[in-house]
């Protein structure tokens, strides 16, 4: 097949990105990850070629079709019959198929080609990346009829596309989504996939299309219901100008910030845009100084732990006592600190296994939640505080004041054994680990909370996805991944697998002997505590142990 390559860039450069105080002692664990490689290059394809035959041109159009975002298609509607090539929508949706073995196409009849392959995972027209929890077999008919010319062409196949998962992130990039948390305060984001050549219009349609069902309940939008983007959106170097049509009276001007705020982040995060103006109904809106929501907060820098029944602070180089308050006697299990700037105390279980607060200053503690065989508490962006018993009965107990407790309702949490609820830096999401009879499940929830910003309940929730391995540990990575620590069934040492919600995983260097993860931010951040007490940082593309006597670690949330 005849190809031209265009090269748009002939540069890559690689940096190492540190981090604060990096441990200067201990042995460092490396390994040799496999890295998505972010192609450059656009692959032309300039159609079939004369006398093909009918295998030949469904290879042909499979490569066509899997680059053809850089053209809209065209190289590849050329493999098709003029009635197919206009009723084809190769935008319906995507396979992410296996391209470790790849099965050959096979003509199964005259003018009959049988595409079979291994998907790995589906994106839908609106960006959802959804993982498979098997790879399915998916199974392709093709049917050719030959043209006037007498050529082989594609008279009949199914709508989208497929693209090996080798190619998958040189073609999509990851865009956020954001919506607003119900007291408008704070961005909850929400990760969709993206062609490249459709990062801007892609992610615009999808925002005015509203969250997620699974997300739904515990966010809300700016945007009215109907509206609708006029004409194409305006792009000049790295500024975009978007002009939409809001049906009914126009909103008014906190609402008319806020549908600014949601539309600027989200094309931001596309990055290739720096400044959006917005038109609606005709007229620009102008952004006011002040953004009326606000980013999540961040958690804490350093993060809790404990050291021989005490709680300590993990400082980039030492682990630094945090002193206990009178008549408060270990051992202390499972703190959470509050984000930085937002209300709530540090909390603990305490040698009873009740939640108790570690005020930060000469204040008495406080026993907060009492009860048997509590989980870890959490700490949420209003403060509050997070548990309840392993046999949850269908809810999670939380409270802000001592004897001041209320139950979150959550009915499909009744029966299984709750293992741990982390909340997440916005506060709308619950991250859930529970054993349902063997197995260990990591699902994410959103939080339902009343006018006052009371949780009151967590709606249905979307499991995270792992092919193989035993789950050992989760926690919240910034706003829209999660650290998963897994021991897999083929490998000896339990590894880290960070998981995008609505988006493709990426497996860390194994830690022996690990058994409880914490992070911040970013992956960087990630901190694991093993069963032997040692505790291991991030070191370039491995670990490098850090502290030794250290169990539960942790930052917010």
């Amino acid at each position: 097949m005849r190809r031209s390559r265009r090269l748009l860039a002939a540069l890559a450069a690689l940096a190492l990105a540190g981090c604060t105080a990096l441990p200067d002692s201990g042995p460092v664990y490396t390994s040799n990850p496999r890295l998505p490689e972010r192609s450059e290059v656009d692959v032309l394809y300039s159609g079939p070629t004369n006398n093909a035959e009918p295998r030949e041109i469904i290879e042909g159009f499979l490569a066509a079709s899997a680059a053809g975002y850089s053209d809209e298609f065209a190289a590849a509607k050329l493999y098709l019959t003029e009635t197919a090539a206009l009723s084809w929508d190769p935008y319906a949706g995507v396979d992410v198929i296996d391209s470790a073995e790849p099965i050959p196409p096979e003509e199964v009849e005259s003018g009959g080609v049988r595409v079979t392959s291994m998907s790995l995972a589906e994106v839908d027209s609106r960006g959802r990346y959804t993982v498979r929890r098997q790879p399915v077999e998916v199974v392709r008919t093709f049917s050719l009829i030959k043209n006037a010319a007498g050529q082989w062409r594609i008279a009949t196949l199914p709508n989208g596309i497929a693209i090996p998962d080798v190619r998958f992130e040189q073609i999509f990039d990851r865009v956020p989504l954001y919506f607003i948390t119900p007291d408008t305060e704070v961005l909850v984001p929400e990760a969709r996939w993206f062609p490249r050549p459709h990062l801007v219009s892609g992610a615009l349609a999808a925002l005015l299309s509203g969250p997620s069902s699974w997300l739904q309940p515990g966010v809300r939008t700016a945007v009215p219901d109907g509206t609708r983007i006029n004409g194409n959106i305006a792009t000049t170097n790295d500024a975009v100008t978007v002009d939409l049509t809001v049906p009914g009276e126009r909103p008014d001007a906190n609402q008319l910030q806020l549908i600014y705020t949601q539309i600027q982040r989200t094309i931001a995060g596309s990055g290739t845009v720096q400044s959006v103006q917005l038109r609606i109904n005709g007229t620009q809106v102008i952004p006011v100084a002040a953004a009326p929501v606000i980013e999540a907060p961040n958690p804490a820098s350093q993060p809790l732990a404990i050291s021989a029944g005490n709680l300590v602070r993990w400082n980039g180089r030492d682990l630094v006592p945090v002193p206990n308050p009178a008549g408060v006697e270990g051992p202390l299990a499972s703190p959470s600190a509050p984000f930085d700037g937002s209300a709530g105390p540090i909390v603990v279980l305490d040698a009873t296994g009740s939640v108790r607060t570690i005020p930060a200053g000469q204040g008495p503690s406080e026993v907060l939640i009492e009860g048997p065989d509590l989980i870890p508490p959490s700490v949420d962006r209003l403060g509050w505080v997070w548990s309840g018993p392993r046999q949850a009965r269908g809810s999670l107990t939380v409270t802000q004041h001592a004897g001041q407790s209320q139950q979150v309702d959550a009915p499909w949490l009744d029966g299984p054994e709750v293992m741990r609820a982390r909340i997440s830096a916005d506060g709308a999401r619950a991250l859930i680990l529970m054993r349902v009879g063997t197995t260990v499940v990591v699902r994410v929830a959103t939080v339902i909370r009343d006018e006052n910003g009371t949780p009151t309940g967590l709606a249905s929730p979307e499991d995270i996805v792992l092919p193989t391995g035993s789950v050992l540990d989760a926690d919240w990575v910034g706003g829209s991944d999660v650290a998963i620590l897994v021991r897999d069934q083929l490998a000896s040492d339990p590894a880290v697998t960070i998981a995008t919600l609505g988006g493709p995983r990426t497996t860390l260097p194994p830690i022996p002997g690990a058994t409880q993860i914490a992070s911040g931010n970013s992956d960087r951040s990630i901190v694991v505590a093993t069963e032997i007490g040692d505790l291991y940082v991030r070191a370039g593309a491995g670990w490098s142990l850090a502290a030794s006597g250290v169990t539960d670690p942790n930052y917010a949330g």
